[in-house]
């Protein structure tokens, strides 16, 4: 499930923060020929974005679903 929602996540924000990033950052990047301040800029942002679609994961849906769990079985549970 996790992997799912980080590729979603990823798919979604990384060429939106990409697009942020690279406009903030274009005399940088326009300056440099060899094209490796572009590449470290995508490596970092990658990362960072991926880090904080984990932790979306880690601290808003996974609780929702284990209590959405909890609460299906203990509707399914037999009475006594």
């Amino acid at each position: 499930m996790i992997k799912l929602f980080i590729w979603i996540w990823v798919g979604f924000t990384l060429p939106i923060s990409l697009s942020i990033i690279f406009t903030v950052l274009k005399p940088i990047v326009i300056n440099d020929t060899t094209g490796v301040s572009m590449l470290a800029i995508i490596i970092i942002v990658g990362l960072v974005d991926t880090y904080l679609g984990v932790k979306v994961f880690e601290k808003q849906i996974q609780p929702r679903l284990e209590k959405r769990k909890k609460k299906a079985i203990f509707l399914n549970h037999p009475a006594n």
